[in-house]
């Protein structure tokens, strides 16, 4: 697919009120919304992928080395810094969770992980690499049938009992991941203009509180439809802004490293504006490093293998895998 700054910018948007809201700034309570817009970004993008390059081999090995080493360099960093700073927890254990993309559902039902809880989001969105090209490639389902999928699965995290697992768990968090992916299949016309989807957004980032049970029933249906307007509809020109793309091309670095950080001035009672300050600016710090020293050099590599595998007559094929690589799709 076509790289698409917009998109960047709203992984901007996204990864900011995340940040936001675990420094605990007052005026974004509903900043975790902000996963909610990844999970439908990851939906629509991965799915375009999988229609323009179906093939189980090449996607998975991507992904591997689209996510495995960042997510490796943090828990390597976390595991020789934290036992330091925090030497009254096992914080191996944490790490083996969020590795083994396990923190969705132990976070849900217990309180591991604990200095890397946001890993919980990492977990939902691996399970969901792991089987929609399964069934996209098996299947192919239209994009009715995954329209009528995303309702079994709002209605699924609706009925829900207890709130807090319903927030973490893969089965429960499926429907936005499931909106992104019929939207990527239905195609519907771009004639409408993205910013209310924005709007809301950012309205929700202000006004929705975590734990309110009527955000587990539809206020997470609202933001996922608001990132569905927010991603197909024709963008305002500054989401295209330079910084908000490049904020968007190391998000999930930034997400990544902001919360461990974050738990440091946290634990230790600072005022959010410290918190904000602190995580944001060596968040911003390390996933810069971890972009150009780690992600890219790979992401080169990776495009050389897979145009090597190619016949070297075949320059259209070569040509679209490549732009295909360097597009930004999924987290």
């Amino acid at each position: 697919m076509r790289y698409n700054p917009n998109l960047d910018g709203l992984r901007a948007i996204a990864v900011l009120i995340v940040v936001a809201r675990h420094a605990k700034v007052p005026a974004l309570s509903g900043g975790f919304i902000g996963v909610d817009l990844f999970f439908v970004l990851s939906g629509f993008l991965i799915t375009t992928v999988l229609v323009e390059n179906p093939g189980l081999k090449n996607f998975y090995w991507n992904r591997f080395w689209r996510l495995v080493p960042a997510l490796s360099a943090m828990l390597i960093a976390y595991v020789a810094i934290f036992p330091h700073i925090f030497p009254n927890y096992n914080h191996a254990i944490d790490a083996a969770v969020a590795f083994f993309y396990l923190a969705d559902y132990t976070s849900a039902y217990t309180s591991i992980p604990n200095y890397i809880t946001h890993t919980w989001s990492l977990a939902v969105e691996e399970h969901f690499y792991m089987l929609w090209p399964l069934i996209m490639l098996r299947y192919n389902p239209t994009a009715k049938a995954i329209f009528i999928l995303f309702v079994i699965a709002s209605i699924h995290r609706a009925l829900w009992i207890d709130v807090h697992e319903a927030y973490r768990k893969f089965d429960t968090r499926l429907s936005g991941l499931l909106l992104g992916c019929f939207i990527a299949k239905a195609k519907p016309s771009d004639t409408f203009p993205a910013w209310p989807g924005i709007l809301v957004l950012i309205l929700a980032a202000v006004e929705f509180e975590s734990g309110q049970k009527w955000v587990q029933r539809w206020g997470f249906t609202i933001v996922e439809f608001a990132s569905a307007i927010a991603i197909l509809g024709y963008p305002p020109k500054w989401l295209s802004n330079s910084i908000l793309v490049y904020i968007g091309k190391i998000s999930y670095g930034i997400y990544l490293w902001h919360y461990p950080i974050l738990r440091i001035t946290l634990d230790n009672g600072y005022p959010w504006q410290v918190n904000l300050a602190f995580s944001l600016c060596l968040g911003v710090l390390f996933a810069s490093a971890s972009y150009h020293f780690l992600e890219t050099p790979i992401r080169r590599w990776r495009t050389a293998k897979n145009i090597g595998r190619l016949k070297v007559s075949d320059e259209n094929t070569a040509g679209a895998l490549n732009r295909n690589l360097t597009a930004n799709h999924g987290r």
